[in-house]
């Protein structure tokens, strides 16, 4: 198995390289001086960076997202580009799901859509690192309303560990009229 990763950027008017790796075991972004080859771990912690969303060079940010506490959710963190500082969450807390963002160059603004299991795809523009709501783009409210119209059980999230000690996730939605005398396929 070879992972290419492809995922470098130069910084600091070419300086430096910034490069996400999985040389340490978990995927984090690197800061690599172009004139010594030194390298410096700019995430860290256990989990991955899934991806570089965008770099202020002014202030010296790295925006990325990761999944550090769940990973079936995704949010967005900042940090400073030299690692010296804890990663700092900039998606809602209150909006635990799937955050994606599509950043414009500087950083200040960005396309953000959310979604999780109980709630449609929305998107919206937003101000950072402030994550202020300045216009919503899409909010699929007829969706949202065709789907609370069906009979539903809720979903339930739970965890599986394999036979190796690896813990998975998994989430199952039974049918609206389920009956736990009764069996059922499983998809």
């Amino acid at each position: 198995w070879l992972d290419v990763v492809d995922d470098w950027r130069w910084i600091e008017d070419g300086k430096a390289l910034l490069w996400t790796s999985e040389s340490a075991g978990w995927r984090h972004a690197y800061r690599i001086e172009v004139k010594n080859g030194k390298s410096s771990l700019i995430t860290k912690g256990d989990y991955d960076v899934i991806s570089i969303k965008g770099i202020d060079p002014e202030e010296e940010y790295l925006y990325f997202t990761a999944s550090p506490e769940n990973a079936t959710q995704r949010y967005l963190y900042r940090t400073l580009l030299d690692g010296k500082k804890k990663a700092e969450l900039l998606s809602p807390e209150n909006m635990p799901g799937t955050h994606n963002y599509n950043m414009s160059p500087n950083t200040h603004f960005a396309y953000h859509t959310f979604s999780n299991a109980n709630t449609p795809p929305f998107t919206s523009m937003i101000s950072l690192p402030d994550h202020k709501a300045l216009r919503l783009i899409a909010d699929n409210q007829k969706f949202k309303e065709a789907i609370t119209k069906i009979k539903q059980q809720p979903r339930e999230f739970f965890k599986v560990k394999t036979s190796e000690g690896v813990e998975m996730d998994g989430w199952m939605m039974k049918p609206p009229d389920f009956n736990p005398k009764r069996t059922y396929p499983v998809l």
